[in-house]
């Protein structure tokens, strides 16, 4: 059943849809806003005390008297009411708050209407104008816009427009009247995100999360958390208090590894999914200051084709974005370009558009038509400017009301002489006018930021919380801040939250304050803020590190830097990490010289290296491990030099270099035993062990990887030691192909099982790829084809789904090597195609040689012999080049065989070829392609009738096929045997 509605003063309160109206219009009330006015008017026959309201609307919750003012600061301002001259909330200092208007109840309106019908307007008696009711002017076309842009978006068609416009142009305020006018459907899921400037790049996906943040509070919770478990883990675990800690933990094992394209497709799959049914309006504030990631997000949801009852709205200054060489500009021009995106800059004020303007905000007045005109010059039609300068002049009795009709007090003329010529001026003259105390809380707080807590500013002029709060309010009455809520710091400390009316006012507030003093009080907030948040301090390393930088206290900036880019890192956001990194490189510099310091600068490059790894920008990992390497040897530090060497002898195998790689690994090997630390003599033994498999000593290769499995265990068999997956699977895997090129099919496939239970069981996606692609490589190389192709599709598939860019072309190749073995040449051609394709533009050239062979060898299944030559001779050259003998010998036989299928038949060259593999494989133990190599030759010897030979070459592969158990080729080479027989 509904329950009753409140009628007083022109508003009616819902309880059931917790809204106010005023006749069809909702107000915005924050939800414990809206409590205190539900209570306020239940109760409006007696007077309510601060200590009743606290009990009523925060039980049991340890709160200040502050909440309570700042709810009636809020219902004030919504219903218009003053704390001069109130008409509905009266103050009763010490004693509480007394409702002073009649309440009558109804019945709520049907249901079935769409608006609620206006309520009858009491006539209310002349107060101070509000800013906050004053309606748009000469923003008309611009909403119209908006509206046109989500009819459209509710039909399906997903929308993205941009409001610009340069520092209190009103781009805020547009978008604010159109979330008014949108907000009263309550099918409308809206929330919006707030870009903050920082010294740096920012937070990663911060405005993103907070829109997340907000849509996970609110009515649909449940469903939307459901579909961040089903399609979007990467985002769930960036807000744990949605999570269990043993959920937490979990998601955390299993999302290792995620990538920046992983976390970009899951957050538009969430929104996809959820905008099908459900209209969303997604508002991010201030661009010019946000993260690259959230750019990234915004091109990518711009750009999805799938129908989408989505809009999003975001604002920016494009001056502000040019100046600083943000992306932002560049982006939104490409998605215009391209037309997924529209923009509107917001236009000076006409005028007529300022008549407007003075006529909504002074209903009765008889002002001179010179007055508009004048302003409109003055101020040259700048929103900002405009409302700053009719306030300042109201302040100063210009502008003067008596009974109830506002006029100008003076001649326009004269008026001129008091007015200063810019907007930074006035606001400057503004803050002047203010009492002593407030000007000093202004200072403080325009050091926090735009939007600040009062315990911070507190804590900034060692004054109590509450005096601050009350000043706060009282700028809030001045129209200089506006409350944002309240919140609570980890260490218990509740606190309410102001904002700046506009960002101009604290560049203003903050431009006065001297050099020395803006050090001092950012040293100062930061250290307030790191200590409330203690433990959890990462949790905000952006906002501290900008304090320290600017504060000067470098060794907490370089700290917070660091944790701002692993912050970054977790979240896939590489740029910004890179950003984070290579900040706290410069700021470095300003340390003194010692040991400390020089440990952690190798330390920050070896951070940054990992991002560069994953970015592909070898050059600069390069030279970041070369000057990591200097100042470790400078340092003597055997620790961080080993795991330098490690990471060179990655880069340099990556590349191609496997004489440097060497002697990196064998460096790096050296010291993790003089050291004794067994992470660091797992990882050089691993990426050795993949060198030595490249260069075809796959004997070499065997000793370190079953060194590595023997020293995995217990607690190490979960641990990763500087691996991007579990070191026991990736042991596992490397030992199970290396075993399989060598024709021990059966004691490599016993740990390459292993590694499978392993990886499933820590459900780590990395992991998983790797054991499944070794079991696929394997059993390839042994030709079980349905046991292949499932192994290796599912790994391609799991390694699509993680984004786990580097491991797509290395399963790729294998699964489109099966292809063409089972017949299926146009699916291999293309798979393969795409994994040399993709290895080259990744720079990932291990085992580059091999996948090449695969192409050519698909290309001769499908009949291509000119382009399977061309394949084989590529894949040759590279061999040789980079002395990857298995992978020469791969090629050589291919030759072979590309040569025997040739018209004429080229018997010299494919015997020649056969004979040079022959003698590798001899050498280096390969013998599923010795036997393919004496299958080859025994073929050739049918074709060229040399009967003689014939079934030498293939008695032979025939045993070597029965004794590997390779029984797909079995019967191919009977069959030749037969066919020579029979002759």
């Amino acid at each position: 059943m509904s329950s009753p509605q409140w009628l007083f003063g022109g508003f009616r309160l819902d309880p059931d849809n917790a809204c106010l109206w005023r006749g069809a219009q909702a107000i915005a009330l924050t939800p414990k806003a809206f409590e205190v006015l539900h209570y306020l008017v239940r109760h409006a026959d007696r007077l309510v005390s601060k200590d009743t309201l606290l009990d009523a609307v925060w039980p049991e919750t340890a709160v200040s008297d502050a909440v309570v003012r700042i709810a009636i600061g809020a219902l004030r301002r919504a219903l218009g009411d003053t704390v001069q001259a109130p008409r509905f909330i009266a103050t009763m200092p010490r004693r509480g708050y007394r409702w002073l208007v009649p309440v009558t109840q109804a019945m709520p309106p049907d249901t079935a209407s769409p608006v609620p019908p206006p309520l009858p307007q009491v006539p209310a008696r002349p107060h101070y104008p509000s800013l906050a009711a004053v309606p748009l002017v000469g923003r008309e076309a611009v909403l119209d816009h908006l509206h046109a842009a989500w009819a459209q978006a509710r039909q399906g068609q997903r929308r993205m427009l941009f409001i610009t416009g340069e520092p209190g142009m009103g781009k805020t305020t547009v978008v604010a009247a159109f979330r008014a006018e949108v907000a009263t459907d309550p099918a409308v899921w809206l929330a919006v995100g707030q870009c903050v400037e920082h010294y740096g790049t920012g937070e990663a996906y911060l405005p993103v999360l907070e829109v997340l943040g907000q849509l996970c509070r609110g009515p649909g919770r449940e469903h939307l958390v459901a579909l961040l478990q089903q399609h979007a883990p990467t985002w769930l675990v960036q807000m744990p208090w949605l999570l269990t800690a043993a959920h937490r933990e979990q998601l955390r094992d299993e999302l290792q590894g995620a990538t920046r394209e992983r976390m970009l497709r899951e957050f538009a799959e969430v929104v996809d999914t959820l905008t099908a049914e459900t209209p969303l309006i997604l508002l991010f504030e201030d661009l010019h200051w946000s993260d690259y990631a959230t750019l990234d997000l915004l091109a990518l949801l711009a750009r999805r084709r799938t129908p989408a009852h989505l809009l999003v709205l975001g604002t920016y200054r494009p001056v502000e974005a040019i100046v600083h060489h943000h992306p932002l500009r560049t982006v939104v021009q490409d998605l215009q370009r391209h037309g997924y995106a529209t923009e509107f800059p917001l236009a000076l004020l006409s005028a007529e558009a300022v008549a407007a303007y003075l006529a909504a905000r002074f209903p009765q007045q008889q002002f001179p038509t010179t007055l508009a005109p004048w302003l409109q010059q003055r101020t040259e039609g700048h929103p900002l400017f405009l409302v700053t300068l009719v306030q300042v002049l109201m302040e100063r009795g210009v502008l003067h009301e008596h009974s109830g009709c506002w006029t100008v007090q003076g001649r326009t003329e004269d008026i001129a002489l008091e007015v200063p010529e810019s907007l930074r001026q006035l606001l400057e003259q503004q803050i002047t006018r203010l009492p002593l105390e407030a000007q000093r809380v202004l200072e403080v707080a325009s050091v926090a930021g735009v939007e600040f807590v009062a315990a911070v500013v507190a804590a900034g002029l060692e004054a109590d919380a509450t005096t601050v709060e009350e000043h706060c309010e009282a700028l809030v009455e001045r129209q200089l801040l506006h409350p944002v809520g309240v919140t609570t710091w980890p260490n218990g400390t509740v606190t309410a939250c102001y904002a700046f009316v506009h960002a101009l006012y604290q560049q203003v507030v903050y431009e006065r304050l001297g050099a020395g003093r803006r050090v001092r009080l950012h040293q100062r907030l930061g250290v307030c803020l790191e200590a409330a948040y203690g433990v959890q301090a990462g949790e905000i390393a952006a906002e501290l590190a900008e304090h320290f930088v600017r504060g000067q206290d470098t060794r907490r900036a370089v700290h917070y830097l660091r944790q701002a880019g692993d912050n970054a890192l977790a979240r896939s956001a590489y740029r910004a990490a890179v950003a984070c990194y290579e900040h706290a490189l410069e700021a470095m510099a300003q340390l003194p010289e010692s040991r400390d310091t020089r440990a952690q600068a190798i330390d920050l490059r070896l951070a940054l290296r990992n991002v560069l790894w994953t970015l592909g920008e070898l050059g600069r990992l390069f030279v970041t491990l070369q000057e990591a390497a200097g100042l470790a040897e400078a340092l003597g530090d055997d620790h961080r030099l080993g795991w330098v060497s490690v990471y060179l002898l990655a880069h340099f195998a990556q590349v191609g270099d496997p004489e440097r790689a060497l002697a990196a690994g064998q460096r790096a090997l050296a010291m993790a035993t003089t050291l004794g630390e067994r992470g660091l003599t797992v990882v050089a033994q691993h990426y050795l062990g993949g060198v030595y498999r490249s260069l075809g000593d796959y004997r070499r290769a065997v000793e370190c990887f079953h060194t590595n499995v023997a020293c995995l265990d217990g607690e190490l068999l979960q641990e990763h030691l500087g691996l991007p997956g579990l070191a026991a699977v990736f042991s596992r895997s490397h030992l199970g192909i290396t075993l399989a090129e060598c024709g021990a099919f059966a004691e490599g496939r016993a740990p390459a099982e292993e590694g499978v239970q392993m990886a499933e069981a820590a459900k780590h996606p990395y992991s998983r790829v790797m054991a499944w692609w070794a079991v696929g490589f394997l059993t390839l190389r042994q030709g079980d084809l349905p046991q292949a192709i499932l192994a290796l599709e599912g790994a391609l598939a799991l390694a699509q789904r993680a984004d786990l860019r580097l491991l797509v072309p290395m399963v790729a190749a294998p699964l489109g090597a099966a292809y063409a073995l089972a017949g299926r040449t146009a699916d291999a051609v293309l798979l393969l195609e795409q994994a040399v394709a993709q290895a080259v533009a990744r720079q990932y050239l291990w085992d580059q040689a091999l996948r090449v062979v695969w192409l050519g060898e698909a290309y001769l299944h499908a009949g291509r012999l000119v382009e399977a030559r061309t394949q084989a001779q590529q894949a040759l050259e590279f061999a040789q080049a980079h002395q990857e003998r298995g992978h020469e010998a791969y090629a050589l036989w291919l030759l072979g065989e590309i040569a025997v299928q040739c018209d004429p038949l080229e018997v010299e060259a494919a015997e020649a070829y056969y004979r040079q593999a022959l003698a590798l494989v001899a050498a280096l133990g390969m013998r599923p392609l010795q036997a393919h190599c004496h299958r080859g030759l025994g073929t050739l010897y049918a074709k060229s009738y040399r009967p003689e030979q014939v079934g030498a070459e293939i008695s032979t592969a025939m045993e070597m096929y029965r004794t590997m158990a390779m029984t797909f080729w079995l019967p191919q080479a009977e069959a030749a045997l037969a066919q020579v027989e029979a002759r």
